[in-house]
């Protein structure tokens, strides 16, 4: 595994596909959302092939919310999410940020067990999910 900053438009659709695929969203949607990020960190295999990304804009100079963290489902239970998170709090950390914040979907209480065991914790309930947040 190993891991870029997208830096072509190329990837975009491909992207889009991994959102779609893992979340049932909109294309437009998941595009837009991609393409608002200040920094996309894409995941790929020894083929260069993208098997996953996590995107993020910063909210303030200290904060970042992550738009998206998508690991694609062939690639799930291999310990990648956990490098990605270790290798983004890193680099994350020497940029001075200080808290990560996410939407978790009602829809996937597994992301929330994941991302609990990784610290994060519960900020606010709403109807259709929840925000998180760990501070780093």
């Amino acid at each position: 595994m190993y891991i870029r900053e997208s830096t072509n438009d190329k990837d975009i659709p491909i992207l889009v596909d991994l959102v779609v695929e893992a979340f049932g969203s909109s294309p437009n949607i998941a595009r837009n959302t991609i393409l608002k990020s200040n920094t996309i960190l894409i995941i790929y295999d020894e083929t260069d092939k993208i098997i996953g990304f996590v995107c993020y804009r910063y909210l303030t100079d200290k904060i970042i919310f992550v738009d998206y963290f998508v690991i694609d489902k062939n690639h799930h239970n291999k310990g990648i999410a956990s490098l990605v998170l270790d290798y983004s709090v890193k680099d994350l950390r020497s940029k001075g940020v200080e808290k990560i914040i996410a939407f978790i979907s009602g829809v996937n209480p597994k992301a929330f067990n994941i991302f609990s065991k990784w610290g994060f914790n519960a900020i606010k309930f709403l109807p259709n999910g929840v925000i998180i947040g760990v501070n780093i």
